[in-house]
C-alpha cells in the first residue's frame, strides 16, 4: 500500500454519549495527489488497521477504483463508498496522469452493515456532482479547530445527508448498477460467452455485484435466474448448430461450453424434450 500525497487539512469529529449502533463520521480529510506521487490504496493489505467505511469524493483531477474485475473512473463530482474491507477493491492515481488529484475523504465507524447494502444495490462508485453534504465538512475543514465536538442529533443529520445524496445518485437511471441495465449487461456478456462455461459467481463479480443479488434481478426483471437464462441462451445455440449435419454433437457440446457430451444431451434433452441426435434427425423443434 503506497500513499504518497500532501496531506491539505483533517479533522476528528467527535459525538459524546452517541448511541453505538449509529453511524458515526469519525475523520475527514483533504488530500492532493500530485503528478509522479504514487498513490494506491488495497483493501486486502488495508486489513490490519481498524476497519471503516470509507466515502471519497473527487474535488478536481481524476482518480481511479477497481472492485473485482470493474474498474472505474473517478473523475470530478464522483465518489465511491464502500467498507475498507472489501474484497478486491483497490483505489489509485493512475501513474501516466499528468493532473493532480484533490479529493475529500470521510471514515464512518459503525457503517459496515449500511455501507454492505449500498454496496450490494448501487455498486461503489456515484456520479454525486455538486454535493451539498461535502461542502458542509469542507465549511467544518476551514475551522482551526482539529477536533470538532457535535452533538448526536447534529452527526446523525450529517450521516443522514450523506446517505441521501447516496441514495438519490444510486437510484438514478443510467448507471450501471441500476437494475435494468445490469441486467442487459449480464444478458450480453452471457450471449457474447456462448461457448465459455460461465458460471454465476463470476459473471457477478465481473459486474460488481455479488451472486445473490445478481440472482434477485434477474428474478424481478426477467422472472428467471442466471443460471436458466445461461442455460437458456446455449441451447438455442445448440439448436441452431444442430442444423449442420457434419458437426459432430460433441463439437456442438464443446462450442457452447460443455466438456463433457453427457451432461450437454442431458440438459438438452431437459429443456427441448428429445436428446440432440433426435432434435437432428426429427427437423427443429421450438427453441427455448
Amino acid at each position: 500500500m503506497e500513499l504518497d500525497s500532501e496531506r491539505k487539512s483533517h479533522l476528528w469529529l467527535v459525538a459524546p454519549n452517541a448511541l453505538q449502533c449509529m453511524p458515526r463520521i469519525r475523520y475527514v480529510g483533504l488530500d492532493v495527489v500530485r503528478p509522479g506521487m504514487k498513490y494506491r490504496w488495497d483493501a486486502v493489505r488495508h486489513r490490519r488497521f481498524n476497519r471503516s467505511v470509507i466515502f471519497q469524493y473527487t474535488l478536481s483531477g481524476q482518480g481511479r477504483l477497481t472492485y473485482r474485475s470493474g474498474c472505474h473512473p473517478l473523475p470530478r463530482g464522483t465518489a465511491f463508498f464502500c467498507d475498507s474491507n472489501t474484497p478486491d477493491l483497490v483505489y489509485d492515481h493512475p501513474s501516466d496522469s499528468t493532473e493532480p488529484w484533490e479529493f475529500l475523504f470521510v471514515n464512518l465507524d459503525g457503517a459496515e452493515r449500511v455501507g454492505a447494502e449500498f454496496l450490494e444495490r448501487f455498486g461503489p462508485v456515484y456520479a454525486l456532482g455538486r454535493s451539498t453534504f461535502v461542502e458542509t465538512l469542507r465549511d467544518h475543514l476551514r475551522s482551526p479547530r482539529q477536533t470538532q465536538f457535535l452533538s448526536p442529533s447534529r452527526m446523525l443529520g450529517l450521516v443522514d445527508a450523506l446517505l441521501v445524496e447516496l441514495v438519490t445518485a444510486g437510484s438514478a437511471a443510467g448507471g450501471l448498477e441500476h437494475s435494468g441495465r445490469l441486467v442487459r449487461r449480464a444478458c450480453e456478456m452471457i450471449e457474447a460467452r456462448t461457448g465459455e462455461a460461465i458460471s454465476v459467481l463470476a459473471l457477478a463479480r465481473e459486474l460488481g455485484v455479488s451472486r445473490e443479488h445478481l440472482a434477485r434481478l434477474f428474478a424481478r426483471e426477467l422472472k428467471t435466474s442466471p443460471t436458466e437464462q445461461i442455460r437458456r441462451v446455449k441451447i438455442r445455440r445448440a439448436c441452431l448448430l444442430l442444423e449442420d449435419a457434419s458437426l459432430p454433437v460433441s463439437e456442438v457440446a464443446r462450442r457452447v461450453g460443455f466438456d463433457n457430451p453427457d451432461q450437454f444431451a442431458r440438459v438438452f434433452r431437459r429443456w427441448v424434450g428429445v436428446s440432440p441426435r433426435a432434435f437432428r434427425t426429427h427437423g427443429r423443434m421450438p427453441m427455448p
